[in-house]
C-alpha cells in the first residue's frame, strides 16, 4: 500500500494507506515525528449525547465541550493545552475532526489515525486541516 514519507513544518512526516484488519475498509495513518515528551495524550472528538470522561478540563467551553483528553499525565497535558493559542485553534478545528478518529502523543511520535471506506471531496479538506492541527501542536511542543 502506498506511503508518503517527507518533512513538513521541519518534523518528518509518513503518511501511510492500509487495509484494515477488522474490516473491508482502509486505514489511514498520519505520523510526525516530534522530540520526545515527557506526557503522553489522545484528543478524541467527543460526542453530542451522553457523558464521557476526559481526564484533563480546562475550563474553557470553547475546548471542554467539543473534545475528550485522555492521558496519564493531566496535570502536563493541562499546561501544555492551557496556551491561548492552542485552545483557539483547538475550537477553530472542532468541525474538522471526524468522529472515530483520534489525535495521540506518545514519546516522540504524533499519529493520526482514521478508518474510511472512501475518502471523498468532504473528508479531504478535513484530512488536511487535521494535519495542519499536527504540525501546528508539534510546533508547540518544541
Amino acid at each position: 500500500m502506498p506511503i508518503l514519507t517527507g518533512e513538513l513544518g521541519g518534523f518528518p512526516i509518513q503518511i501511510k494507506v492500509e487495509p484494515s484488519p477488522a474490516s473491508e475498509a482502509n486505514e489511514l495513518e498520519v505520523l510526525l515525528t516530534i522530540p520526545k515528551q515527557s506526557f503522553n495524550l489522545i484528543i478524541r472528538r467527543k460526542l453530542k449525547l451522553g457523558k464521557q470522561k476526559t481526564d484533563v478540563e480546562l475550563m474553557d467551553s470553547q475546548v471542554d465541550d467539543y473534545y475528550i483528553i485522555k492521558t496519564e499525565h493531566p496535570d502536563k497535558a493541562r499546561r501544555f493545552l492551557q496556551d491561548r493559542e492552542i485552545k483557539q485553534k483547538l475550537y477553530h478545528f472542532r468541525e474538522d475532526m471526524l468522529l472515530g478518529t483520534s489525535i495521540r502523543l506518545q514519546d516522540n511520535e504524533m499519529r493520526y489515525l482514521m478508518t474510511f471506506a472512501n475518502v471523498g471531496d468532504k473528508k479531504r479538506p478535513k484530512i488536511i486541516r487535521t494535519i495542519e492541527l499536527m504540525v501546528f501542536l508539534a510546533g508547540r511542543l518544541v
